[in-house]
């Protein structure tokens, strides 16, 4: 969630969100609270730790908030990202280190992430002598999560071994297993996390996949105080260092360094210049002791001693990935699951993905839905053109005629879109703070199932696949304007949140069933009655001359700003109430379903264009009131109306001055 909500990002919470919400049973389930919450002043502060190319920067920027916090490490010009993030019930700040490849010999930029996974801002009595103060303005990590590249684990197990050293809990994030699956490489996460003694979680950060499992282990790991199982050297590196472990257990030593004892012995062992030179400031007589002792330790291997502890380390790790790991030929096939990922959740391909839905829908509506118009309203028109009813009781039968009309052959084939009204509940249940309310108020761009039904019917009638595709496509670019300018409106910043992506699933028949029945029932319990209403009231209005009192009210909107006939402010009016009706209205306003015989192309995509934009339906109102309070929900009726003014404005010059200039 890095960054504002993007035009992609809420149509696809939108589609998520809709496909999940609504198909929830009515029964409430009861959710286990933890005895132990991280919220407020106790939230978790986790530290991403990595080496290079690891992937540890894509994770962080699959959970991260609006809110990131940027800096570089003291005295350095290492860069590091911060930010709140949401687990469940839980609140902690995210950390992405700068990358390492070890805790050993560290230069200057380098050992400042090492002092800050040790002390944070709590300098510890040897450093307070260095300038700058603590390495980071905040507090060391609670838990610590190793991102570790699957598909090279042997060479990241050596920092494994290292990072289990400092005594906090630890989770191993064993991310690409997606493309070390694609080399053959089967790696038992299981295993390796009880050798290792740590949560072992598989993922793929790029596609999203793996996260909310990964987070879930590390809020349980902080409750449970699971550190690492002790990864000593080998016994023959163990047993000469006994003399320099016990030369340095001593309370003053602890106490000045506060680092745990088996990583103090490793780095004055391995001659680590930083420690060592802390040793000599703070305990000159003690140097020359641990001196002698590391000679007399060398002197016993056959290599030098920090070879020696290096190579122990580096076939440690190659054990450990020995165990865990079976090899066997690079595979080449993948299943459906894989490949939809690939097209949906690829940041690349997933644009790709998209348009192919999008293109299917076009599929729909200029061959399917277009073959279910003519075998079924056209006929029913041709059947009614002839009656011109006179009287009131006539006039109102013609209107529910009318109105069925518009059902059965407007309305039903072409609502394919998914509504909003779900997803605008699903963005308050997703979101928070700020995230919420703009996310909220994007929604109500995106077009729903009515404003669609519209779209899809005049523009894929009169404008052809082009028309209805620029339609589609200036909302994701409204969206994308509107998102930085929301997000300047509203200072509060929400955290991120770690979200769990629903696994692809074949749809049973039991579900398909219910799924087709509550379209079904939204239509013959809301839609039906809206319109078939809605064409008596309009009926009513036009037999008794009501009807010209409110169009000239909008003929400054319907006649001057946007060039429409007068005669569409009461549609307009009325698509206040489903924009459905807006459709029917248009008809009946007219006299005729042939709207093109009245409105040349421009007046169409202008129309279209206000219409997408206009005030949403009343039932979409009515969840926004709920779901971000009445100042954000009247505001988001403003700001619908002046989008739809402003962008269907900006359209209608263009496209009146192109045509005067092809002309």
């Amino acid at each position: 969630m890095n960054g504002y909500i993007g035009p992609f990002r809420l149509v696809a919470l939108q589609r998520v969100v809709d496909n999940t919400v609504m198909d929830k049973p009515a029964n409430k389930t009861a959710i286990p609270v933890p005895g132990q919450l991280f919220r407020g002043e106790g939230r978790l502060r986790i530290a991403l730790v990595g080496m290079p190319n690891s992937g540890k920067s894509t994770l962080f920027k699959a959970v991260s908030s609006t809110a990131i916090n940027t800096g570089e490490l003291t005295g350095t010009h290492r860069a590091y990202e911060e930010c709140a993030v949401q687990i469940g019930f839980d609140e902690a700040r995210l950390v992405d280190l700068p990358s390492i490849h070890s805790l050993h010999h560290k230069e200057h930029d380098d050992l400042v992430a090492l002092q800050y996974l040790l002390w944070g801002d709590e300098q510890p009595p040897i450093s307070v002598h260095e300038p700058g103060g603590p390495p980071a303005p905040f507090a060391p990590p609670d838990v610590i999560i190793q991102v570790v590249d699957a598909t090279a684990l042997e060479r990241h197990l050596e920092l494994t071994l290292e990072l289990s050293q400092l005594g906090r809990p630890m989770v191993i994030a064993l991310n690409m297993v997606d493309e070390a699956w694609k080399k053959g490489l089967h790696i038992n996460s299981k295993q390796l996390s009880k050798l290792l003694g740590v949560p072992v979680v598989p993922t793929v950060a790029l596609m999203g996949q793996g996260i909310s499992e990964l987070f879930e282990a590390t809020v349980s790991a902080v409750r449970a105080e699971a550190c690492p199982l002790p990864q000593p050297a080998s016994h023959h590196i163990c047993d000469n260092l006994q003399p320099l472990s016990k030369a340095l257990n001593r309370d003053d030593l602890h106490e000045a360094f506060r680092v745990p004892h088996p990583l103090l012995v490793m780095q004055i062992a391995a001659g680590d210049s930083y420690f060592h030179e802390e040793m000599q400031m703070h305990f000159p007589a003690l140097v020359p002791e641990l001196e002698q002792l590391r000679s007399q330790a060398a002197s016993a291997l056959p290599r030098p001693l920090n070879d020696e502890i290096h190579a122990d380390r580096h076939h440690r790790a190659a054990t450990l990935f020995e165990a865990v790991t079976r090899v066997g030929a690079p595979h080449e096939g993948r299943g459906w699951r894989y490949w939809l990922d690939e097209l949906f959740l690829h940041p690349q391909w997933g644009l790709l993905g998209s348009l192919m839905v999008f293109a299917a829908v076009l599929f729909v509506v200029f061959e399917i839905s277009v073959w279910l118009d003519s075998m079924t309203a056209a006929r029913l028109i041709d059947w009614v053109s002839v009656w011109q009813p006179q009287s009131t009781g006539a006039v109102i039968g013609r209107a529910v005629v009318d109105g069925l009309i518009g059902l059965v052959g407007i309305v039903v084939p072409y609502m394919i879109p998914l509504c909003n009204v779900p997803a605008i509940s699903g963005a308050a249940m997703a979101a928070s703070g700020r995230e919420r309310i703009v996310a909220s108020l994007l929604i109500t761009f995106v077009p729903c199932s009515a404003r669609s039904a519209i779209i899809l019917a005049l523009a894929g009638k009169y404008l052809g696949g082009f028309g209805v595709f620029a339609i589609f496509m200036l909302t994701i670019v409204v969206i994308a304007i509107m998102g930085p300018l929301l997000t300047r409106r509203y200072a509060q910043r929400g955290p991120g949140q770690v979200q769990e992506i629903p696994a692809y699933a074949l749809p049973t028949v039991q579900a398909l069933l219910a799924k087709t029945w509550g379209r079904t029932r939204d239509i013959l319990t809301i839609v039906t009655p809206l319109l078939v209403g809605g064409s008596i009231v309009l009926a009513l209005l036009n037999h008794v001359g009501a009807d010209a009192f409110i169009n000239m009210i909008f003929t400054p909107i319907t006649s001057w700003w946007l060039g429409l006939p007068v005669v569409l402010g009461v549609p307009i009016l009325f698509g206040v109430l489903r924009k459905e009706l807006s459709l029917l209205m248009i008809y009946q306003a007219l006299g005729t379903f042939e709207v093109g015989d009245y409105l040349d192309w421009v007046q169409i995509v202008t129309f279209l264009v206000f219409l997408t934009f206009y005030i949403p339906c009343v039932s979409t109102f009515a969840v926004m009131l709920k779901t971000i309070g009445r100042k954000d929900a009247v505001f988001s009726l403003f700001l619908s109306v002046s989008v739809a003014l402003v962008v269907s404005g900006i359209i209608r010059l263009l496209l009146e001055s192109g045509r005067f200039l092809a002309g």
